[in-house]
């Protein structure tokens, strides 16, 4: 948790260049969860593994543009992957555990709300991520014996670059004139074959995430 933390403040100076000192620009701090999961297509037939949860947090800035419209753009670790049954053994499971750096550029919509009350926004736009690491995890029972075995993925099995499209809903509750309260809901689909170990086989990620937090004004 401690390299966490590291890593989400030293995007702190990532945010603030592109924050212009306008009224209601603000900064977030949120922390969720995803359930997440790949979309496969092996040899023609697709379908989509089993999901898994996992967390995710970060920082984020939201820049009024014009009227409604504002460019949201937020940073932070999040885990992806997926958890599936094995098909050889019923009772035993295999997990995927990808953990990126992710950044969005979104833009903003404000649809509803005022000043006074709960205020929604919508979210659109692209996301780009970067592996820091993979980890696969077999557990379950073979043979009447318990398995619990964590490893690395291979070097070279993983893209360490991902990218896609998201998109969603950002509910901010203002308790002041300077903190406030937010939740939020996204949903990613990424556009990268995440699998660099087979030809045959393309897998891309899959995510929705629930992040709830506060809010500062800077503006």
């Amino acid at each position: 948790m401690k390299r966490i933390a590291t890593v989400l403040l030293a995007t702190v100076p990532l945010l603030l260049p592109a924050t212009p000192a306008s009224a209601q620009v603000t900064l977030a701090l949120t922390v969720g969860a995803s359930r997440t999961a790949v979309g496969v297509d092996e040899d023609g037939s697709a379908f989509t593994s089993g999901a898994a949860t996992r967390r995710s947090m970060g920082l984020a800035a939201s820049i009024p543009i014009s009227g409604r419209l504002g460019l949201h753009l937020d940073g932070g670790y999040t885990e992806k992957g997926y958890s599936d049954r094995d098909g050889s053994f019923l009772d035993f499971r295999k997990n995927l555990k990808l953990v990126y750096m992710e950044a969005r550029a979104l833009g903003r919509l404000h649809v509803f709300g005022s000043d006074d009350g709960a205020k929604m926004y919508l979210l659109a736009g692209p996301t780009v991520a970067r592996e820091t690491s993979c980890q696969l995890h077999w557990q379950g029972v073979v043979n009447g014996e318990s398995a619990d075995d964590r490893v690395n993925c291979p070097a070279g099995s993983t893209s360490s670059l991902d990218f896609g499209l998201a998109a969603g809903a950002w509910v901010e509750m203002w308790l002041s004139d300077r903190l406030g309260l937010l939740l939020s809901a996204v949903h990613t689909r990424g556009l990268r074959d995440i699998d660099t170990a087979s030809e045959d086989i393309t897998m891309k990620n899959r995510a929705t995430s629930l992040h709830t937090g506060f809010l500062f004004s800077i503006g």
